[in-house]
């Protein structure tokens, strides 16, 4: 309940702030954007979805696309460098 401290989510909050910037240049929603860069993978051929509407079936079937590679490879380097260095700030909190 009390995992996350203010301190996690403001730094996930901060090294987020990037890939929400995609959305805007992408004109997409944060899910269209996470099922996007899922299906740039030519190793993935299908991804399911969590889908308990018919808003969520819309809105995981439309508007998906190709992202660049430089903004692909912009958010492989957020897991690299920011949100391995949040896991270890969460690790250290027990």
């Amino acid at each position: 309940k009390n995992r996350l401290t203010e301190e996690v989510i403001k730094a996930c909050a901060d090294a987020l702030e990037p890939v929400w910037k995609l959305c805007e240049k992408y004109h997409c929603t944060k899910t269209q954007l996470a099922l996007s860069y899922i299906l740039s993978y030519p190793e993935v051929s299908t991804i399911i979805p969590g889908i308990r509407t018919s808003e969520h079936v819309d809105s995981n079937t439309t508007g998906l696309f190709q992202l660049d590679e430089k903004d692909k490879k912009m958010m492989e380097q957020l897991g690299v460098n920011e949100f391995s260095q949040i896991m270890q700030m969460i690790q250290q909190q027990g």
